[in-house]
């Protein structure tokens, strides 16, 4: 997709993400050890962590294309 022009790759992500609930959720400082537990666990970066962390605590699915996170498979 990233050799598609600007106008093509925003009408696919629009069309991707019509109908997608996206929200904000709050994260807890007192959560912080559960998101580091998880980073350990699955050998994620912070960053990768909070997001999972926080699909998990809502019971959401999480559409990623980071490949640390597409190495869980079926674990979100």
């Amino acid at each position: 997709m990233t050799r598609e022009g600007k106008k093509e790759i925003m009408r696919k992500v629009a069309e991707a993400l019509s109908g997608l609930n996206v929200g904000f959720i709050h994260l807890d400082p007192g959560e912080l050890h559960k998101v580091y537990d998880i980073a350990k666990r699955y050998g994620l970066d912070f960053e990768d962590a909070i997001h999972y962390y926080c699909s998990l605590s809502v019971n959401a699915e999480m559409i990623s294309n980071d490949s640390d996170l597409k190495k869980l498979g079926t674990k979100f």
